[in-house]
């Protein structure tokens, strides 16, 4: 069942057409990723996280060298 109220969605050939401005994409940027906003590993990620996974090999350097970081990858039985 559909809503009679108007929508502010555009349909994707404008929407399309607005990212070519530059202040539109500035103003709806993505946001930042765990990996981009904090200089530690996420527990969460890795409690779920497989050993061969992206986000493993991403952060196993980091944590070579962090100290707090290598007692999660053991907590998890990740290797490093």
């Amino acid at each position: 069942m559909r809503s009679s109220a108007p929508s502010n969605r555009l349909p994707l050939d404008a929407l399309l057409q607005r990212m070519l401005d530059p202040s539109f994409t500035a103003s709806h940027r993505r946001r930042l990723s765990f990996r981009e906003t904090s200089p530690h590993v996420n527990p969460v990620m890795l409690a779920v996280a497989s050993n061969d996974s992206f986000y493993v090999s991403a952060w196993r350097d980091h944590a070579r060298e962090c100290g707090a970081c290598a007692q999660l990858f053991e907590y998890f039985g990740l290797d490093l």
